[in-house]
């Protein structure tokens, strides 16, 4: 399942890395570099239904960490479950 890592956004411009899981470690190139996700507690939110509608799922989780007293200490991702070429939503 394809994962989406969110660095920063300025404006219009998101920083962002893309990856794919692997079964085992491999060695990185100089455009393409092996990485891993954090792991620990983790808050999550599922979403079905087209793009238009992640901002407001963001912003639903977000809330609710605010209103549990939590706050994110790593970069935020997204896991797509299904391929976002083949299902429109």
């Amino acid at each position: 399942m394809p994962v989406a890592i969110y660095h920063s956004k300025e404006g219009d411009a998101v920083e962002l890395e893309c990856g794919m899981p692997v079964r085992s470690q491999m060695d990185g190139t100089a455009r393409v570099q092996a990485g891993e996700l954090p792991c620990g507690t983790m808050a999550t939110v599922t979403h079905m239904g087209p793009y238009e509608g992640l901002p407001n799922i963001w912003a639903a989780l977000t809330e609710w960490m605010t209103s549990q007293g939590l706050e994110g200490a790593e970069a935020p991702w997204e896991v797509y479950v299904t391929d976002p070429g083949g299902e429109a939503d």
